[in-house]
């Protein structure tokens, strides 16, 4: 992954990745064959957005790391998803309101570690945005989420309300740039851990442009063709 400043690294990742991917799946993926189709892909990547950039817009608890247990430090906060819910999907829709820790510690999770929600929850793709999204069913009262109309309150809560709040003037573009150079402190760490200990067991993976100069212009050529990601 490139190395960018705050600004460059948010049009990045989630403007032209997140943003134009989950587009791509919205209006390229077939949902009329299943119900589930790339719904779960689509909610765990939104569920990825929700978490950074509310950590982004929180107050940061930084914890220490440890030697002896081999337990890196890492920023602390627990309500990453109730604040972007509170502060800025609910300006979409009232209901997100109390939906932050249901869609951390049941979908996100759920989806993360075993790619299905926890519980009584369902994601779909098909059906109105009255019928479908943001409802119970069943006497069990099964909750029902829509990954399409997620999509769209994500998107327009993340540009009408998140993005201005991060940008230039932005109430929040202090304390979100101060967490965004936390974030890589920490992840710079970590990747200088991880590599470390993988040197030396890599000896069988080939060389690919060995010769050429690692810049950001041929790491881009490279992201771009889909070499890596």
């Amino acid at each position: 992954m490139q190395i960018y400043d705050f600004d460059g690294f948010i049009k990045n990742q989630i403007t032209d990745y997140l943003l134009n991917d989950l587009q791509t799946i919205r209006d390229n993926v077939r949902s009329d064959m299943h119900p589930g189709n790339a719904a779960y892909l689509m909610v765990g990547a939104i569920c990825s957005g929700i978490e950074f950039i509310g950590t982004l817009v929180t107050e940061q608890k930084l914890i220490p790391g440890c030697d002896v247990c081999h337990k890196p430090e890492q920023l602390r906060n627990d309500f990453p998803f109730e604040h972007y819910c509170q502060d800025y999907l609910a300006k979409i829709d009232g209901r997100y309101a109390v939906l932050g820790s249901l869609l951390r510690e049941l979908v996100r999770n759920g989806i993360a570690h075993s790619f299905a929600t926890k519980g009584r929850i369902g994601i779909t793709r098909i059906g109105t945005r009255e019928g479908t999204h943001l409802v119970r069913m069943t006497e069990q009262g099964l909750l029902v989420i829509n990954a399409n109309y997620l999509f769209d309150d994500f998107k327009e809560s993340y540009l009408k309300y998140a993005l201005p709040d991060i940008s230039n003037g932005g109430g929040k573009r202090d304390l979100a740039i101060n967490n965004y150079g936390q974030i890589r402190d920490i992840q710079d760490k970590q990747i200088d851990q991880v590599m470390g200990e993988l040197k030396g067991k890599l000896e069988s993976w080939p060389w690919e442009y060995r010769l050429a100069q690692f810049t950001a212009e041929v790491l881009t050529e490279v992201e771009e063709s889909g070499a890596v990601s």
